[in-house]
């Protein structure tokens, strides 16, 4: 096994943060080398995972978007009910907000709306829930539907959250309608098109931008480190399916943890002007895998350089895994150590179409 350098690391971060410009409708987060893209909920960066949920029943009760009779079934801080009678079919519990609204583990992360957006002639920002494609069919509760709306006070921060109504419910994409028929948590999502900051004539643009949950087939995706909670992945359509399937393929090998620099990046592969496919959020760096008995296996220590068939459990973990997602066409391109010093500490997976390269 070959050493790695204390400046071959350095150097590697370098090119890994090169060129990083995000920017999305609903604060996408910042993946694709070097970010886990966690977030803090409606303050942050991403929704936190908050769980998986079946059926299309009432959710977050108790909670902001949750069902309600009275202010006393909305038990938390400044919690009050709109009833009814106001509009809003079965109660929603909500909170005055001026542009953020506190999350609750275990329930759909929150949203501050305009009034109106909510049917309402209030003055002050009403709480809703984003939408949730993995607790109902429709992404909301019976009596909603999910919309696209403005951040009160700040209408260029756009997401999808929960309105009353049924009259014009979101419609799944093919692609969404597959995320939901293998029974993945999802969101949809809004981007505005983006320029790495060093190449302002090039397009990040993203086919179906979605969130999906980021514990898969078991096995949770940990940004950066090990020790990092799971935080729902930004990504397009397509390329949610093949992480799903390489997930799949990890929990096959009895992988238990999953830790990624990362999916979405608006920049330039390092040393070129060519657009990554991060820049597309159609790739993802695989760090390393964690398995049973909390045994870690890091691309940057464990990989075997140029070795067909490892001789280590790790080394033998990480060939099997990046092979398998090749072999089986996960991936169309799978670069390892042996690609270049670049990725010595990861796998970029992407699909680059009509492409088909490993090494």
């Amino acid at each position: 096994m070959k050493a790695r350098s204390y400046l071959r690391g350095l150097a590697l971060g370098s090119l890994l943060l090169a060129g990083c410009s995000t920017r999305a409708l609903d604060d996408a987060g910042t993946g694709g080398g070097g970010s886990g893209g966690q977030g803090s909920g409606d303050t942050g960066t991403a929704p936190p995972f908050t769980g998986h949920y079946q059926g299309g029943g009432d959710f977050n009760v108790g909670f902001i978007g949750g069902p309600c009779l009275t202010n006393t079934d909305c038990a938390y801080d400044g919690g009050y009910c709109l009833t009814e009678a106001e509009g809003f079919p079965g109660g929603m519990c909500t909170l005055d907000c001026a542009q953020y609204c506190p999350d609750q583990a275990g329930a759909t992360t929150t949203f501050c709306a305009e009034p109106a957006d909510l049917g309402t002639a209030a003055t002050d920002g009403l709480c809703t829930m984003r939408c949730n494609f993995g607790a109902a069919d429709t992404g909301c509760r019976p009596g909603y539907q999910c919309h696209a709306i403005g951040r009160n006070d700040e209408p260029s921060t756009v997401v999808y959250a929960c309105v009353p109504g049924e009259d014009s419910p979101y419609q799944p994409t093919a692609c969404e309608q597959e995320l939901a028929a293998r029974g993945i948590a999802w969101s949809p999502s809004l981007y505005a098109t983006d320029h790495p900051v060093d190449h302002p004539e090039l397009d990040c643009t993203i086919d179906n931008p979605v969130w999906i949950e980021p514990v898969l087939h078991g096995v949770p995706f940990r940004g950066s480190t090990l020790d990092n909670e799971p935080a729902w992945l930004f990504t397009a359509c397509p390329h949610a399916l093949a992480v799903d399937d390489a997930a799949a393929h990890a929990a096959s090998l009895g992988v238990t943890d999953i830790v990624h620099y990362g999916i979405y990046n608006c920049r330039v592969i390092a040393g070129t002007a060519t657009l990554s496919e991060h820049g597309h959020a159609n790739a993802i760096d695989f760090a390393g895998f964690a398995t049973a008995g909390s045994t870690y296996y890091s691309v940057l220590d464990a990989w075997e350089d140029d070795q067909p068939s490892p001789v280590t459990p790790g080394g033998a973990l990480l060939k099997s895994f990046a092979t398998g997602v090749f072999d089986a066409s996960i991936f169309n391109i799978v670069l390892t150590p042996d690609y270049n010093a670049a990725h010595d500490n990861h796998f970029h997976c992407d699909l680059t179409p009509g492409s088909h390269f490993m090494k």
